[in-house]
């Protein structure tokens, strides 16, 4: 059995990154606000300020901005607290017959050495993907934990094998997530009936495809709330239908 975690050292380093980043975009966020609050004020003549350009660059520029701005700064005295206690409980666990992944409430994620079918170490993307015959059901490895190399090479001496690819698996997972947001999109700012039916058609195809992911990983603690979370775009897109 052998247990793998951050060193303080590179919990450090990923806390003062995340602090750059989140202060990067609450600056950029509160620069493009004040910026649009002025053009709208002083220059209400605008394109961008006619329907329906308008409801576009309302609903994209403050649905994009405002709520997270507002959390960077309710949260700015804790999450670096939270941040680094996460990290400090995050252990990867490699015993004889599993993986185990371990965070805040014990067990997150786990797998069986037997149903690893290999690992993905792709160029783009730092880590390991840990891959089943089930295409929705994966660990990631995060390269910096202390003993990467050691716990790679022990999984390669377990017998599973180790496969290169050039970019992250899943793509269609991240066409997924952008498909999710569009149809939110729509039904928010679409006045046709026809095209509110569409966006309700795919919004179901989208829910559905995301319910298949979600329950291909049962062992995951956050299903329950992840399920609810797949029919989001259902219940928006229907909304947007009836309410036109």
């Amino acid at each position: 059995m052998a247990l793998y975690s951050y060193r303080e050292q590179q919990i450090e380093r990923m806390i003062k990154r995340a602090r750059r980043w989140r202060t990067t975009f609450a600056v950029a966020a509160v620069a493009v606000l004040v910026t649009s609050l002025l053009l709208w004020i002083y220059r209400p003549d605008l394109p961008i300020f006619r329907q329906p350009a308008r409801t576009w660059f309302i609903t994209i520029v403050f649905g994009v901005f405002v709520h997270p701005v507002i959390m960077v700064v309710r949260k700015w005295n804790r999450w670096q607290e939270r941040l680094g206690n996460a990290l400090r409980q995050f252990k990867v666990e490699v015993t004889s017959d599993a993986v185990k992944i371990y965070g805040q409430s014990g067990i997150d994620r786990q797998l069986k050495l037997q149903d690893i079918s290999r690992i993905e170490e792709p160029s783009i993307g730092r880590g390991l993907y840990l891959r089943t015959s089930n295409r929705y059901r994966w660990l990631l490895i995060p390269h910096n934990l202390e003993g990467y190399q050691t716990l790679k090479n022990q999984l390669i001496g377990s017998g599973v094998p180790l496969t290169g690819s050039l970019f992250l698996p899943n793509w269609e997972e991240f066409v997924f997530v952008l498909l999710f947001m569009g149809t939110l999109l729509c039904a928010g700012i679409s006045h046709s009936r026809t095209v509110l039916a569409i966006n309700l058609f795919i919004s179901i195809v989208i829910s559905t495809a995301g319910l298949a992911i979600v329950n291909a990983n049962r062992d995951n603690p956050k299903i329950r709330n992840a399920r609810i979370g797949c029919f989001i775009p259902v219940v928006a897109a229907a909304l947007g239908f009836l309410l036109r």
